[in-house]
């Protein structure tokens, strides 16, 4: 029954979304990014990908954290100019899978726009969004936005005057700006719902292009281990719920959540950036809440399989890319 309620949610107002293609051009031949976005067409997805079951076919040959540290520290045996991948390394039906993960203000969206770029001269290469902000929304979220931000100016023209301290709710995530009582639930539920179906059929759409053996890079990459934010379930908070309708619902968007950890990538980059310098880079004014963001990225947890590497993402941007372009070509 849940499924066919979020599925709802996600019908409402929604057509076929984009598949831009943005040809770039190498030495030998012209490459695409494939900015894949929400496919409406579940039932074809649903048969295609069966998220159900975790594929068998996913597990690729494994180089140890220590080569691939080897390869970022020993920067005197790798040239600027010689960072690049070997496609042909690439096992068929078995892609290459890199997810940036970090706080606020730690350069993911310009490191993933930057590798994009960089790994589309070379090979087929699929970007993909897993984050609630500024990249592309399902329609039916794009109005429930608008409409979280209408009552946020509403009320601040209603206090005619703007508080001598951040208030709550313009510190809030975009899921928590909204009105108290029953709107703000409704409205919670809608969101949250909306956010993780999104990211199941992105999460498909991965999965088919590391079957056609894809370089796929993830902005992002949903996680089950820390709750209400840093890409984690929105509704954590009502597990314990002593209502069993807002209970099912949390497990529902848990259990979607969880899916992402039976396939894991093969390479996370965790951006690690101090409050100060993310607070500069992004202007958010609670550096205690870009602590609890940063803390929660370190605590993150990946299995054996996926190589996690740790990078200093408050050093310059031609530094970040060098550390991360090296750990990739030390895979592929």
């Amino acid at each position: 029954m849940l499924d066919h309620f979020s599925s709802g949610l996600l019908a409402i107002g929604c057509g076929r979304d984009d598949n831009r293609q943005f040809p770039i051009t190498d030495r030998a031949t012209t490459r695409a990014i494939r900015f894949e976005e929400d496919d409406t067409n579940r039932a074809r997805e649903h048969k295609d990908v069966d998220l159900d079951h975790p594929v068998r076919d996913l597990t690729t040959s494994r180089q140890t954290a220590s080569d691939c540290e080897r390869a970022v520290d020993d920067r005197s045996q790798v040239r600027a100019g010689d960072l690049s991948i070997d496609p042909a390394r690439l096992p068929p039906h078995n892609g290459f899978v890199v997810a940036f993960v970090g706080s606020d203000g730690s350069g993911k969206s310009t490191v993933t726009r930057e590798i994009t770029g960089w790994l589309a001269q070379q090979a087929p290469v699929t970007q993909l969004y897993f984050g609630t902000g500024d990249g592309p929304v399902s329609p039916p979220r794009r109005v429930l936005r608008r409409i979280g931000a209408l009552v946020v100016r509403w009320k601040k023209q209603i206090r005619n005057a703007a508080p001598s301290e951040p208030s709550p709710e313009s510190t809030a995530e975009p899921e928590t700006r909204v009105t108290p009582g029953i709107t703000r639930t409704v409205w919670r539920i809608a969101w949250a719902l909306l956010v993780a179906h999104e990211k199941k059929r992105r999460l498909a759409t991965m999965l088919r292009a590391r079957r056609d053996a894809r370089i796929v890079v993830c902005d992002r990459y949903p996680q089950a281990e820390t709750l209400g934010y840093n890409d984690g379930p929105l509704l954590g908070g009502w597990i314990e719920h002593p209502r069993r309708f807002l209970r099912a619902l949390a497990k529902h968007e848990l259990a979607i959540y969880r899916s992402f950890a039976r396939y894991p990538p093969d390479l996370v980059v965790k951006l690690h950036v101090t409050p100060a310098v993310a607070a500069q880079r992004k202007e958010i004014a609670s550096l205690d809440r870009l602590q609890r963001k940063a803390d929660g990225i370190k605590r993150l947890q990946y299995p054996s399989s996926t190589l996690v590497l740790d990078v200093d993402a408050d050093r310059p941007i031609e530094e970040v890319l060098h550390d991360v372009k090296s750990a990739i070509c030390s895979r592929i």
